[in-house]
């Protein structure tokens, strides 16, 4: 069963409020969560007093409407949902004992309506119970002041039945009875498990039976039915059962998280330079992987960014500013563009010299005639490729031979592999470029990731996937090269007398349970040995116990379970033991068919002789009726006086005495009961802009009375709908 004031932001806060408040803005219930099965909450005849007046906010003020119960600043004054009570209640609020309610706003709703009291039945009380402006118009008698009397102002039949309960009224010195105190009237049907309108029915019509509610969360939501408790609205229902988290995106353990045991939801990120994409890690079709999808390299330029994404920020890029056609010709070779400098280390063409190479780039070599040297001259040279003086790479020399022609290119360091080492070794501006190396691990559900080499060595390795808890899904979740090794679990009951097994993880899924205790046949042992949670159930005798049903004794139980308490072993009264005495109590004591015999006084009645009242009746059975009764009245409390009545044909007359009047807001004690002015401004004579009477004057709450506008309830002045 799920408790809907529990539990997040989502059915808790709409759902909730769809079957108690309502959620839409003309106050009918939203139908689409619960399929149109919830009423809406208030009866028709409690109307709504509006929210106050917005605070006004300059030239705009004007376009922002009233302040509303909605969980939003409506009026635009940065306060949300301030001062959006609701008045409610019956429309004769403010006559007789009617009262208004509040309908407070909490958490975006609002909520029942406290404090209303609607018309009840008119009795004999000084008050206007029906609120119809007229006070005790029944029939009403003179009572014996001190007498009590019980009371209910509901409807006949009404009193005992659910929540309503008869009170008590006390009849005063001005023969009057008073209020009924103690009393539990008949109210509008709520959802709390009770019976609150007093008809016999508990919480008839709140809620439509074909409604549905949420319960479980994950993978084990399910649908349940909503109830009404004496602690509020509940779902009945069983969520699913959890299983073991995957990674799948589904929170399979129904814990309110997903793919928690996965390391999920973490930083990551995709690509370097201009293309690195920031992540996070999710299970993507069952294996933990990075979101994020790197962006697509550019062209690198010089702007302090890596626009190529090979880890270097502005390296050099090749360029010569030679004539077409001549680059990688003879000795012409291009050289590199560095960033805030021109191309260097190009080699464009020029004139042609006596030194076995091709200077002007044409294809020929020392063209023009014959090309001698001195032997023994030295001229420089590099082969390439790329440039000398780039990174390692040097020029070497060629020397004049005998034959007057140079030879080789001797002592010249050309461009190698790259190594990561902080040097450029192939000759091209760039340092340890483009050598990332793989690391980690490919072993079962593990996955390289990327070292980066920065500085001349290694970073940490970046992107990969590492090994995790062995679990039974037919992966090697460790990355060991073994899949599922060594899992085991416990499985059966434990419930009663059965005791668990253990069941072994074999090709991805649980095998059969080993070394278990079943269930067997229920016995009457005290035992629970069907292991259902329950002990000897159908297999007990009628008094739901092992062995002989117990023979019946009288003691006021049913010793032996048929039903019947105390048969054939009772007294001719009915009860156990001897039979009582008769006494004078208009009962039958001895059971022997006469009542109260030799007990009764001279009138005929138990007890002492009555005394004389004023009745016209010979109470004290002596021949005479009423004789001398005379009796003070009233009271010296407040504006009254003490007189006197006499009692002629059966009635007290009139009291000499002053007698009290209704209170009203004067400074004086015009009820007589030893208190000034008290109950609220609407009993005292004050307007519905006053709720209290203070010294004389009306007042709300203990401020001035409201404006015109406005009236007062429960000490705050409202708007007057």
């Amino acid at each position: 069963m799920t408790d809907v004031r529990r539990g997040g932001r989502g059915w808790a806060l709409c759902l909730l409020a769809v079957w108690v408040a309502g959620c839409t803005a003309d106050g009918d219930a939203l139908r689409s969560g619960l399929g149109g099965h919830v009423r809406d909450p208030a009866p028709a005849d409690q109307g709504a007093v509006a929210d106050a007046a917005p605070v006004d906010q300059g030239p705009d003020a004007a376009a922002c409407p009233p302040e509303a119960c909605n969980g939003l600043d409506d009026d635009c004054d940065g306060e949300v949902d301030e001062d959006a009570d609701q008045r409610c209640g019956p429309s004769e609020a403010g006559t007789g004992i009617c009262r208004a309610g509040i309908r407070a706003c909490v958490d975006a709703r609002l909520g029942d309506c406290a404090g209303a009291q609607r018309p009840l039945t008119e009795i004999c009380d000084e008050v206007d119970n029906d609120c119809d402006g007229r006070v005790d118009e029944v029939d009403c008698a003179p009572c014996e002041p001190g007498t009590r009397q019980a009371c209910f102002s509901g409807a006949p039949g009404e009193a005992g039945v659910g929540v309503c309960q008869a009170g008590e009224q006390r009849c005063g010195p001005s023969m009057r009875f008073g209020a009924c105190e103690g009393e539990v009237p008949p109210a509008d049907e709520r959802c709390n498990g009770a019976d609150d309108d007093c008809d016999g029915r508990t919480d008839e019509a709140v809620l439509d039976p074909e409604a549905l509610c949420p319960v479980g969360v994950g993978a084990c939501a399910r649908e349940g039915r909503p109830r009404c408790t004496p602690d509020g609205l509940v779902c009945d229902g069983e969520p699913g059962a959890p299983t073991d988290e995957a990674c799948n995106g589904l929170d399979d353990d129904c814990d309110g998280r997903v793919d928690e045991d996965f390391g999920v939801g973490q930083p990551c990120e995709v690509g370097v330079g201009a293309c690195a994409v920031a992540g996070e890690t999710a299970c993507v079709e069952g294996e933990v992987a990075c979101t994020a999808a790197a962006g697509e390299a550019a062209v690198e330029v010089c702007n302090g960014e890596d626009d190529d994404c090979d880890g270097v920020v502005d390296e050099p890029v090749p360029c010569y500013p030679g004539p077409d056609g001549t680059s990688g010709v003879g000795a012409c070779r291009p050289g590199l563009a560095v960033c805030g400098a021109g191309c260097e280390g190009a080699v464009v063409p020029g004139p042609e010299a006596c030194n076995g190479e091709d200077d002007d780039c044409d294809g020929a070599v020392d063209e023009g005639g014959q090309c001698r040297c001195t032997p023994g001259d030295t001229v420089a040279c590099y082969e390439g490729p790329g440039a000398p003086d780039v990174g390692i790479c040097r020029a070497g020399t060629r020397t004049c031979g005998q034959d007057h022609q140079f030879g080789a290119c001797a002592r010249q360091v050309g461009p190698m592999p790259e190594t990561c080492d902080a040097r450029d070794q192939d000759c091209d501006g760039a340092v340890d470029e483009g050598l990332d190396r793989a690391c980690g691990s490919d072993v079962g559900r593990c996955r390289q990731g990327v070292q980066r080499c920065v500085g001349g060595g290694y970073g940490a390795c970046e992107g990969e996937v590492t090994g995790r808890q062995e679990a039974c899904n037919g992966v090697d979740d460790d990355c060991d090269g073994r899949t599922d090794e060594g899992l085991v679990r416990a499985c059966g009951s434990s419930v009663g007398r059965c005791r668990q097994g253990q069941e072994a993880c074999d090709g991805g899924g649980w095998g059969a349970c080993q070394g278990e205790t079943g269930p067997v046949a229920e016995a009457c042992n005290g035992v629970d040995d069907d292991c259902d949670g329950r002990t000897d159930e159908g297999v007990q005798n009628a008094c739901g116990d092992c062995g002989a049903v117990p023979e019946e004794t009288c003691n006021g139980d049913d010793d032996d379970c048929d039903g019947r308490t105390d048969e054939g072993v009772q007294n001719a009264c009915g009860a156990c033991g001897r039979v009582p005495d008769e006494i004078c109590n208009g009962a039958d004591d001895d059971c022997d068919g006469q009542t109260d015999e030799g007990t009764l006084n001279a009138c005929g009645q138990c007890g002492a002789v009555p005394a004389e009242t004023c009745n016209g009746v010979d109470d004290d059975c002596d021949g005479s009726t009423d004789e001398a009764l005379v009796r003070p009245c009233g009271t010296d409390v407040g504006v009254c006086t003490v007189g006197e009545q006499v009692c002629r044909d059966g009635v007290y007359g009139a009291c000499s005495g002053r007698g009290p009047s209704g209170e009203d807001c004067n400074n004086a004690d015009d009820d007589c009961d030893g208190t000034v002015d008290e109950g609220d401004g609407f009993e005292l004579g004050c307007d519905l802009r006053s709720d209290t009477c203070v010294a004389g004057q009306c007042l709300c709450g203990g401020g001035p009375r409201c404006p015109i506008s406005r009236e007062c309830l429960n000490g705050r002045c409202i708007i007057i709908q």
